[in-house]
């Protein structure tokens, strides 16, 4: 599926996020952990979740930004910590994101 496609599906866009976003490119596997770990409400970055780092954080930003030309940017740790704080939440940052990109007047 391409990143239109994704952009355009809020269920196959949430799928992206647990499995190719959070699960692949961060190799949970390696800590022992299936992708059905990876809820949508999964917290991502607090104790009672997977604990993950800022380290991690960026490299979903990253991620986010090559497979969509979107500019995550850099934001308030709280900022970060609310967009990114589940896939539910990362699917609908890049929502949020892919329409402020189609919303603005190009030159």
């Amino acid at each position: 599926m391409d990143k239109n496609e994704l952009l355009n599906n809020e269920k196959e866009l949430l799928r992206w996020v647990k499995e190719e976003l959070i699960f692949k490119r961060l190799n949970l596997s390696e800590l022992g952990l299936t992708v059905d770990d990876v809820a949508d409400e999964t917290l991502l970055f607090q104790k009672e979740g997977l604990d993950l780092d800022s380290v991690d954080g960026l490299e979903l930003g990253v991620g986010v930004e090559q497979k969509f030309g979107l500019k995550v940017g850099k934001f308030k740790e709280d900022t970060a910590r609310t967009k990114f704080a589940t896939a539910r939440s990362i699917r609908d940052f890049i929502r949020e994101l892919h329409l402020a990109k189609t919303m603005t007047p190009t030159k």
